[in-house]
């Protein structure tokens, strides 16, 4: 006997891991999103499929003992849209408990929401200090497609770690 499942759906496929020796971090992407990575891996991106969603991981020199909330402000402060963080002042930083789950010193957050192209995105934007060195973390989706990969990315920037 023959049974057919008909519009059954497709098994999930295990997410991949990058890990980036030199640069000492990793992190968690669905199998189907496009990696690439630039700069000798100081540069690393993962775009869905219809490219409506990215990760993307930054890796620069900070000073030693310098706030990830003041580099982050610098940094909002110095680009071209100057955003404003939508989060409040208090919801910034990162916990003690999130900086000892991704090995770091320092972590502070944002929110924005900025127009590209006509349309609306949305940026989140972590900025994480460890010995020396700034992860920058950033996750931007079209606003439209919020329900789409919003998970998705939040389960991407929770999976990134610093080795």
């Amino acid at each position: 006997m023959l049974i057919l499942a008909l519009g059954a759906a497709e098994p999930e496929k295990k997410p991949l891991s990058f890990k980036s020796a030199k640069n000492r971090f990793s992190f968690s992407y669905p199998a189907d999103w496009n990696l690439q990575e630039l700069e000798g891996g100081k540069f690393v991106t993962v775009t869905s499929a219809d490219s409506a969603a990215s990760f993307s991981v930054t890796v620069a020199e900070i000073k030693r003992g310098r706030d990830a909330c003041e580099y982050l402000a610098e940094r909002a402060a110095a680009s071209e849209a100057k955003p404003a963080n939508l989060l409040p002042e208090d919801k910034r930083a990162i916990t003690a408990a999130e900086r000892k789950f991704m090995a770091v010193d320092d972590g502070c957050l944002a929110a924005y929401q900025l127009e590209a192209g006509g349309k609306e995105v949305i940026q989140g934007v972590g900025v994480y200090v460890k010995r020396g060195q700034v992860f920058i973390v950033e996750q931007k989706l079209l606003l439209a497609d919020h329900a789409r990969f919003g998970a998705t990315l939040s389960d991407l920037a929770r999976s990134f770690k610093t080795n």
